[in-house]
């Protein structure tokens, strides 16, 4: 078989829209993954928790609401996060999975005592992008002397979260403000792995596995989030959040590696290794949302919008990526996420039982292309002795991604645990 054919088949196959390795640094990162949040008590509401935040995942979603609480807690919570990925090229259909576990969040809440009001801060960590990606696809090609698979095989695994300090001053019997600085970090590991082997024994050579690559990468920024909390006597909360932009700085190291090839009529095309480190910094920029929660009877109902302009994205540096960023303006569009979500506590039990709805609308402006992300939410809860809390949360999400040459139809399942102990 002629080299040049082998050549022209890694072409054909990043043609088909698959990521191309070593461009890491022109994804979009703030778009990388899926945001999550903080809690299992709040993520099985749907993730609708601006306007409760009342417990120490409000240094997430509205730290206004920690002055809410008046007792030290010490709060914890794990997570383990499930992919499934359906590729579909032509008549083939390839699924590939992942499961990962992490922490989710771990911080300490202290009230400071005050003649009257409440004063409340916060230090902790909260882990709420999944970068964690899987994708594997097979084409079959077939043509006279040359019939073969073509697979490309691709696993990410990171994250982004942050370490906070937050507080909350009560500033009337109705109305809380509070603030929060993240320090944020993260990282990111990319590989990628090309096959390809003769389906029908016409020609071989001496390895499947032709080229691969590795990118690993580490975030790291600093933003403030903002908020306010009203509450109508306990009947209703009324909850707002302003998130100043976040400019993170990407430090990568990549590798490429091209296998000897050595063809059934003796030719060889040779080898080759290269490596590299790159730095460039993208900011996300402000982003707002608002909540209300409604508390009747042993039944609470929350609904939260998050206000995005993504079109507003840029490059920092290098200059390089800076002249992208007109074309960052027309790719990318507003969205409103929103999120509802409702708790039943069980009387005389200890026991809440949740449920609640998430969509994360297309960032591009070409939606068509990458249809929404929907989750469905459910939850339970259970209080001991007035002290100790342990909530279960499970989440389920699907979206499709369709650019024309190829359908990628994936399923998500998170499933999360808190403790947390007051005193």
């Amino acid at each position: 078989m002629r080299k040049t054919l082998f050549a022209m088949s890694i072409g054909i196959f990043f043609l088909i829209g698959t990521q191309i390795p070593n461009t890491q640094s022109q994804e979009i990162v703030p778009l990388l993954g899926q945001e999550f949040g903080v809690g299992a008590r709040a993520l099985g509401m749907g993730g609708a928790f601006v306007g409760v935040a009342d417990d120490y995942s409000a240094t997430h979603w509205n730290p206004a609401g920690l002055g809410l609480i008046r007792k030290m807690e010490w709060y914890g919570s794990l997570s383990r996060y499930g992919l499934s990925d359906n590729v579909t090229i032509g008549s083939l259909t390839t699924t590939d999975r992942g499961h990962f576990s992490r922490l989710n969040a771990g911080g300490f809440v202290f009230p400071i005592p005050t003649y009257q009001g409440s004063l409340v801060f916060a230090l902790g960590y909260n882990r709420v992008r999944n970068l964690d990606g899987v994708f594997n696809s097979k084409r079959f090609i077939s043509t006279p002397g040359d019939s073969v698979y073509r697979i490309g095989d691709e696993l990410e695994i990171g994250y982004l979260g942050y370490w906070n300090f937050s507080g909350s001053v009560q500033l009337s019997p109705n109305f809380y403000i509070g603030g929060a600085i993240n320090f944020w970090g993260g990282t990111d590991n990319y590989n990628w792995k090309y096959y390809e082997f003769d389906a029908l024994n016409i020609w071989t050579f001496n390895t499947n596995i032709l080229a691969k690559d590795q990118i690993n990468t580490k975030f790291s920024g600093t933003n403030i989030k903002m908020g306010g909390l009203f509450t109508l006597g306990h009947i209703l909360n009324v909850g707002g959040t302003i998130s100043t932009p976040l400019t993170l700085l990407g430090k990568e190291n990549w590798y490429h590696e091209a296998n000897t090839i050595i063809f059934d009529n003796g030719s060889v095309q040779e080898g080759t290794k290269e490596k590299g480190y790159y730095e460039y910094k993208i900011q996300k920029p402000y982003s707002f949302a608002a909540g209300v929660a409604l508390k009747l009877p042993l039944l609470l109902l929350s609904g939260d919008v998050e206000y995005n302009d993504w079109s507003q994205i840029q490059y920092k540096s290098p200059d390089s990526l800076t002249a992208q960023n007109e074309n960052l303006m027309k790719k990318y569009r507003e969205t409103l996420r929103y999120r509802l979500g409702a708790e039943l506590t069980v009387p005389f039990t200890g026991i809440k039982l949740r449920g609640g709805y998430m969509f994360d609308p297309s960032p591009y402006q070409q939606a068509s292309l990458y249809s929404g992300r929907k989750f469905l939410t459910a939850g339970i809860g259970f209080i001991i002795d007035r002290q100790y809390t342990f909530d279960f949360a499970w989440m389920h999400g699907w979206w499709k991604h369709n650019p024309g040459n190829y359908v990628e139809n994936i399923t998500a399942d998170k499933v999360l645990f808190t403790a947390a102990f007051r005193f």
